[in-house]
């Protein structure tokens, strides 16, 4: 009776070491992963950084150019109209000519000022959906954590 009940203690204990060393190695690797989603949050909350920077900026160039197209605009209408510049161009002869390239200036500002506000709305997109992806990543984050604490969690005394 007592060689049984030895034996037996003798399985349990090989087969608890057993399922001891199975949970460290499914603990290892999903803390692993948690680490990784920790990682990937890192890498979403900089690229945000960058792309609200990039905001920044492209919204600053936007004002300085919205000036350009502004000015080129108004040299085009300005030589457009009946003036004294208009007149003199023409007696000249090159009133055909200077229209022409204060249109051409005109234009590729105004296309210059189209690419910058078509790129700011790239980039507000752009933050939306990081700011989505950042949601998403905290929130496995959570449960991932939740997880492992649930699974992992034992006393010492159980040793």
């Amino acid at each position: 009776m007592f060689l049984e009940d030895f034996g037996r203690m003798i399985v349990l204990k090989h087969l608890i070491n057993i399922i001891m060393r199975r949970r460290k190695v499914g603990f290892k690797e999903e803390l692993l992963e948690y680490e990784q989603l920790k990682a990937n949050g890192k890498v979403l909350i900089k690229k945000l950084e960058n792309m609200k920077q990039s905001i920044y900026e492209r919204q600053n160039q936007i004002e300085e150019f919205r000036y350009v197209v502004e000015k080129e605009k108004h040299d085009y209408d300005v030589l457009e109209r009946s003036s004294m510049s208009q007149m003199i161009a023409k007696i000249t002869g090159n009133y055909e000519a200077k229209l022409e390239k204060e249109y051409r200036e005109y234009i590729s500002a105004k296309q210059h000022y189209d690419e910058l506000v078509y790129q700011l709305e790239y980039a507000n997109q752009e933050v939306l959906n990081l700011e989505g992806q950042i949601s998403n990543n905290a929130n496995e984050i959570t449960k991932k954590l939740r997880n492992i604490k649930s699974r992992y969690q034992y006393s010492d005394e159980s040793q």
